[in-house]
């Protein structure tokens, strides 16, 4: 990439829109011909700063609700501030701000990392330290499944979890599983997350006696107090707890807290970064979904719930 050109480009572009508009109640022939010259020096910026493929991505993304939203809000900052209203070129540049923030996908991925800062994905070849069976239980908090059209269940974009489960079961690392999760009533269709889980689980082939399914739980510090009691009961010493990594500093503190002694088994990490490119200028689903997941993630720190 040449970055001497673009900034080039970018200067000519800048200066060349900005005596056009300060002559704009001059607007003859030559005032339009003028315009040559800064959209010249904008096409040159635009091969320099990406590939054919990542401009159209980028014009694409700027035509979608939340990129035309975006594009409304800095309208509406320039328009504010050219009519001198500064209490509502104010307003409308926090609002700008906030919105592109809420759905960057930088942004996002940098505070999904902060959250799994200290975990790292597990190596279930590693984890036979002492024996083929090293947990007597593994417990999978819910989240991970859907259903499909045809009722049946899937796995959901969280269904990591449910693999990892399953891959350690069958590798012998587990004598048992613990499935769990139920809807909340009146926020979703009634769904039982712990026996989806447990489909996929005997789909997979671990043996319908190797589960165990606890439907109660709808949120997370009723799926750890739901562990505590079945350890208790069932007499397990050995417990392992996998969730996604971004959600495992709110879980441990809330096993720390339920006086659950467990072994945190990390999974589906997504605290990656975008590289540099137009398209993640523009706010979008990763940034948004990203940044309120991880929101999400510290008001339930913050709260202890």
């Amino acid at each position: 990439m040449n970055w001497l050109l673009a900034v080039i480009a970018a200067a000519i572009l800048g200066f060349r829109a900005y005596l056009l508009w300060s002559n704009r109640n001059e607007r003859g022939w030559k005032w339009w011909a003028g315009w040559v010259v800064p959209v010249f020096a904008g096409i040159v910026l635009l091969a320099e700063l990406g590939s054919l493929i990542e401009i159209k991505k980028f014009i694409g993304h700027l035509l979608m609700p939340a990129g035309l939203a975006w594009l409304g809000l800095a309208g509406a900052v320039t328009w504010s501030a050219l009519r001198r209203q500064r209490g509502l070129a104010i307003l409308c540049g926090c609002v700008f701000v906030l919105y592109s923030l809420a759905g960057n996908a930088w942004i996002g991925g940098l505070l999904i990392r902060s959250l799994e800062r200290g975990t790292a994905p597990v190596d279930i070849a590693k984890l036979a330290d002492h024996g083929p069976e090293q947990f007597d239980v593994v417990c999978v908090l819910g989240g991970g499944t859907d259903r499909a059209p045809d009722g049946r269940a899937e796995a959901s974009v969280g269904g990591d979890r449910v693999v990892m489960a399953a891959q350690l079961f069958l590798a012998g690392k587990s004598r048992a599983l613990v499935s769990s999760g139920s809807t909340v009533d009146g926020m979703e269709l009634k769904r039982d997350l712990a026996e989806e889980t447990a489909a996929i689980w005997r789909g997979l082939g671990v043996p319908g006696e190797a589960i165990v399914t606890l439907p109660g739980p709808r949120v997370t510090s009723e799926e750890i107090a739901a562990y505590r009691a079945e350890r208790k009961e069932r007499m397990w010493t050995r417990v392992g707890l996998v969730t996604s990594a971004w959600h495992m500093p709110r879980a441990l503190r809330l096993c720390r807290r339920a006086g659950l002694d467990v072994v945190p088994i990390p999974c589906d990490f997504r605290g990656s970064v975008p590289g540099w490119s137009l398209v993640w200028l523009v706010p979008q689903e990763r940034g948004f979904q990203r940044v309120q997941l991880a929101m999400w993630e510290y008001l339930g720190l913050l709260t202890g719930s």
